[in-house]
C-alpha cells in the first residue's frame, strides 16, 4: 500500500498541465474504488491505477486513453479480476438488487 488514498475529489487534477508531452498520473497501490470523472474524461492524461479495489459498475467511467494493463476490477463479484483494458468502450450494466420483504 502506498498512500492509502481512498477518495479523490472531482477537479483535484484540474491544474495538471496537459501541454506537457505524455502527462501521467500514478495512483497505483491505494484504496481507490473508482476513477474520478475529471481524470477519466481527460483524454490527454494517462492513468495508472493498478492494485486498487476498483468497483466496475455502471457508475464507472473508463478512460478511452487508459494505459494501465495491470488494473483489474475487484467488485462486484461477477467482474472480479476483469482487466479494465478489456472494458474500454463497453457498457457496464447495473442491476438493482431485489430486496426481501419480511412477513409480519
Amino acid at each position: 500500500m502506498h498512500n492509502q488514498i481512498d477518495t479523490i475529489a472531482d477537479g483535484a487534477f484540474a491544474c495538471v498541465d496537459t501541454s506537457y508531452r505524455d502527462p501521467r498520473i500514478y495512483l497505483s497501490n491505494n484504496l481507490l474504488e473508482n476513477i474520478p470523472n475529471d481524470i477519466a474524461k481527460n483524454t490527454n492524461i494517462r492513468l495508472f491505477i493498478h492494485d486498487n479495489p476498483l468497483v466496475c459498475d455502471c457508475n464507472m467511467v473508463i478512460p478511452l486513453n487508459f494505459a494501465d494493463p495491470k488494473a483489474k476490477c475487484e467488485a462486484p463479484h461477477q467482474m472480479r479480476h476483469v482487466k479494465l483494458a478489456e472494458l474500454i468502450g463497453e457498457d457496464i450494466t447495473c442491476v438493482e438488487e431485489i430486496g426481501f420483504i419480511r412477513a409480519s
